[in-house]
């Protein structure tokens, strides 16, 4: 047999290469409630699988789901796509960066990626810091897993817990117990007299300070010495960051910390606030569950980590026609 026949013979027996190469279609999946269809979706198509289109009706349930989003020549116009993209919470700013020529959601993922700035903390992590931020936020949680994450690398010496917030009922117990836990050491003291604590354990190499939570107008006072993080509920609604972002304007923040990004159904606005920030993003953080550790930024880390699938869905069903 020639070589050339046996060639034909393998390309006959693998088909054409251009079927080999040709995206998958999107493929329309039913069933009789959206758990039952979705599951449907990620044992046909995995769990990377994007929803195009769902419609539920008199008890039927209809999804268009896909492992890509399909190409169209030219992709859809491009004032449709900056609308679409507006409703979803992205602002001005960030619409200004789109390149003219938009044909897939990953052209937009792209310029988020680039408009967050991210700062990965320095590791080991070292010197004074302050969480800040609304109550609620997660303050406590990030310094807990901060510490603990400290404590499982570098060993328990040289890390000190301060709380201040004797506002709220057990506000410092949490800390304290999980500094008896952690076994580093631990001091509660007004906020005033932060500074006179750092100047007798001024040998300690990782100082994480616990902060009341920011009610009304007023923005903690700077103290010498410390760097501040303001932790940012990502789950708030777009006033409520919005807020956030007019009451730190002019306050001194090292670093961000996203907390809550698993309870947000959309962290889109998030990403167009940071981008507006300037202060960059040093951790991301999912529930209160004190076994997930924080997070580090990293260049890029919109793509997989600042977006949720309700998201990724959105982008993909704009340039799905």
């Amino acid at each position: 047999m020639s070589v050339n026949a046996r060639d034909l013979l393998e390309r006959l027996q693998s088909g054409p290469a251009s079927e080999a190469q040709a995206p998958a279609r999107p493929r329309r999946f039913v069933g009789t409630s959206m758990r039952e269809v979705y599951a449907k979706v990620r044992a046909a198509l995995g769990p990377d699988a994007l929803i195009l289109e769902q419609r539920s009706e008199g008890g039927r349930v209809e999804v268009l789901a896909a492992l890509e989003a399909p190409e169209q020549d030219g992709g859809p116009a491009r004032e449709r796509v900056v609308a679409r993209l507006r409703e979803l919470g992205l602002g001005s700013a960030l619409l200004s960066r789109l390149p003219a020529r938009l044909r897939r959601a990953e052209d937009v993922l792209d310029v988020l990626a680039e408009a967050v700035p991210c700062a990965p903390p320095p590791e080991p992590l070292c010197g004074h810091f302050r969480l800040v931020g609304p109550p609620g936020a997660g303050k406590t949680t990030a310094l807990i897993k901060l510490a603990a994450s400290r404590v499982l690398r570098y060993g328990r010496f040289g890390t000190l817990l301060i709380a201040t917030d004797r506002s709220r009922l057990a506000g410092c117990e949490q800390v304290a117990s999980s500094a008896e836990l952690l076994g580093v050491e631990y001091v509660e003291c007004p906020e005033h007299a932060v500074p006179e604590v750092l100047a007798r354990h001024r040998h300690m190499q990782l100082v994480l300070i616990d902060s009341a939570g920011v009610r009304g107008d007023i923005v903690p006072g700077a103290l010498d010495g410390v760097d501040d993080l303001l932790v940012v509920p990502s789950m708030w609604q777009t006033a409520a960051l919005r807020r956030l972002r007019r009451l730190f304007h002019d306050h001194p923040v090292r670093g961000l910390v996203l907390t809550h990004t698993d309870q947000a159904e959309t962290l889109l606005e998030c990403v167009n606030l940071l981008s507006e920030w300037g202060s960059p993003l040093w951790w991301t953080g999912q529930s209160g569950d004190l076994a997930v550790e924080l997070e580090p930024a990293a260049a890029g880390a919109i793509v997989t980590g600042l977006t949720t699938p309700f998201d990724r869905s959105s982008l993909a069903s704009i340039f799905a026609g």
